[in-house]
């Protein structure tokens, strides 16, 4: 079986992923199972060899900030300045957790978590929480000043998933120009 999600449910996952990891039965559950199941790219509380990490925010403008600047990076490394249509569906959920670290509370290590440019302790904090089996993290998002973002870490902790408007994201010149609300 070459499928992560399939890997995870038959519990033959390299990253040592199982069904309870999973969620089912429930609305887009394919879609978090996916996130979990595959690991991708380097993230800021995502360690390599982990699960993957479901990353969200409080507020509408936040989880915009930070995907177009994480669209911005990854336009600036392959050298293409603009990005005309970059559409986003907006999905809801509710997250509910007893476990999750609270980096909002301005200490040296949560200000080290939250570096711009670095992912280094962030990882390393992430890799203590996996083994304390911790929840997720909620903190303060890096690209949007008062904004709060979550990385949910374990899938059971995500409920009432539900689709929500889409939007068209414009990138000029490696900057956010314009943000379309399409509706649903």
């Amino acid at each position: 079986v070459t499928d992560a999600r399939l890997q995870a449910q038959y519990e033959t996952h390299r990253a040592g992923i199982d069904r309870t990891s999973l969620v089912f039965g429930t609305q887009l559950s394919r879609l978090v199972n996916q996130t979990f199941a595959n690991p991708g790219r380097s993230t800021r509380f995502g360690v390599p060899g982990r699960a993957g990490v479901w990353y969200c925010a409080r507020e509408l403008d936040t989880a915009v900030a930070e995907v177009a600047h994480h669209r911005i990076a990854y336009l600036a490394e392959i050298d293409r300045p603009d990005e005309e249509d970059i559409v986003c569906r907006l999905v809801l959920a509710d997250v509910h957790g007893e476990r999750f670290a609270d980096l909002r509370d301005r200490h040296r290590q949560s200000t080290m978590c939250l570096d711009p440019s670095s992912y280094r302790a962030s990882q390393a904090f992430a890799e203590r929480l996996w083994a304390d089996h911790g929840e997720g993290v909620v903190y303060p998002s890096v690209r949007r000043r008062r904004g709060v973002c979550f990385a949910v870490l374990r899938s059971p902790v995500l409920s009432r998933l539900r689709r929500a408007n889409s939007y068209r994201l414009v990138i000029q010149d490696y900057r956010l120009a314009e943000v379309e609300d399409l509706g649903a």
